[in-house]
C-alpha cells in the first residue's frame, strides 16, 4: 500500500507541484528590458514594460507583439517618431513619452479606446502642435509630469517645458 502511494505522489502531484512554481516563476507581469519581455516564456502575460532611459532612438516595435500591454514607460529616450500601428496595442491604458525627441504622435494613438494617460513633456513639439494635441486631446495627456510639474498652462494651452 505504502508503494502505491509513493506512486501517486511520485507520478500525480510533484509534476503538478512543479508546474505551478515553474509558472509563477518565469512569468513577470512587469518587465525592464526588451530582452527580458522577448525572452519571457509568457508573453501574454507581460501587462506592464518599463523602458526609461535605454537609448531607444526608434520605437521598439518588438512590443507590439504584447497584446496584453496596457503600461508602456519609454521616458528619457531619443525616440523621433511613435508608428501608425501603435494602436495594435488594444488594451494599452498609460503610455509615458516624456524625454524623447517627439514632433508629432499618431493619430492612430488615439484610436486606443481604453488609452487613459499619455505623457508627453520635454519633446520637440511645435507651439502648433503643442495647441493642437491638447485642444484634442487634453482629457487622455497627462496634466503633470513624473514629478509633478505641470506641463501646459490651460491659459493658453502650452506645454511648459
Amino acid at each position: 500500500m505504502k508503494v502505491l502511494q509513493f506512486l501517486f505522489l511520485f507520478l500525480f502531484l510533484i509534476p503538478i507541484i512543479c508546474i505551478a512554481q515553474t509558472t509563477d516563476s518565469q512569468c513577470e507581469a512587469l518587465v525592464f528590458s526588451l530582452d527580458e519581455a522577448v525572452a519571457s516564456s509568457c508573453p501574454d502575460e507581460v501587462t506592464g514594460i518599463d523602458l526609461t532611459l535605454q537609448g531607444h532612438a526608434e520605437f521598439p516595435r518588438q512590443l507590439l507583439k504584447f497584446k496584453q500591454l496596457n503600461d508602456v514607460n519609454l521616458s528619457g529616450n531619443a525616440l523621433k517618431s511613435i508608428p501608425e500601428d501603435i494602436q495594435m496595442l488594444k488594451r494599452l491604458r498609460y503610455l509615458d513619452l516624456s524625454n524623447n525627441k517627439l514632433k508629432k504622435l499618431p493619430e492612430s494613438l488615439w484610436k486606443i479606446k481604453g488609452l487613459r494617460s499619455v505623457s508627453v513633456a520635454n519633446n520637440k513639439f511645435s507651439k502648433k502642435e503643442r495647441q493642437r494635441l491638447v485642444a484634442q486631446h487634453a482629457d487622455i495627456l497627462n496634466p503633470v509630469d513624473e514629478n509633478g510639474d505641470v506641463i501646459w498652462k490651460s491659459k493658453d494651452l502650452i506645454f511648459v517645458e
